[in-house]
């Protein structure tokens, strides 16, 4: 969906949104329904903003996302991202493309999943960054 939110403005979009569950048992259908609702509702939002000020209109579109995340000490939060269609593999900074891209730093984040398109472009591979406990609960 294209969010135009200034005639004249160019770069990337990044912001955040957020689904949250009441209960620790939850199906990964039910997770993947609240998280597309989330998603719609934020878009929505976004689409709105055509008001003077675009960057206070992002804030407030946010604040549901933020609002969890400093509760962070008291609930899990699991984070995602899709780097997918971001030419990572075409960048050249003077002495080649690169033969493989890492997101890093990844040990300063918990319950982080990237996905990033694999060089070949036929493929997506998951960075699935867990805490010690949360990687014990897994196995």
């Amino acid at each position: 969906m294209a969010l135009p939110l200034i005639e004249d403005s160019m770069g990337n979009l990044v912001a955040s949104f957020a689904a949250q569950t009441e209960t620790g048992d939850i199906s990964l259908p039910i997770l993947v329904n609240e998280l597309r609702r989330k998603k719609e509702e934020f878009c929505q939002k976004l689409a709105e903003i055509r008001e003077d000020n675009p960057a206070s209109g992002l804030f407030r579109c946010t604040k549901d996302a933020r609002d969890l995340y400093n509760k962070r000490n008291e609930i899990n939060i699991y984070m995602s991202s899709s780097w997918c269609k971001f030419p990572l593999y075409e960048a050249n900074f003077g002495w080649g493309k690169p033969s493989w891209v890492v997101p890093v730093p990844l040990h300063l984040v918990k319950n982080l999943i990237i996905l990033m398109d694999t060089k070949d472009g036929e493929g997506i591979e998951a960075w699935v960054i867990l805490s010690e406990e949360e990687m014990a609960y897994v196995l």
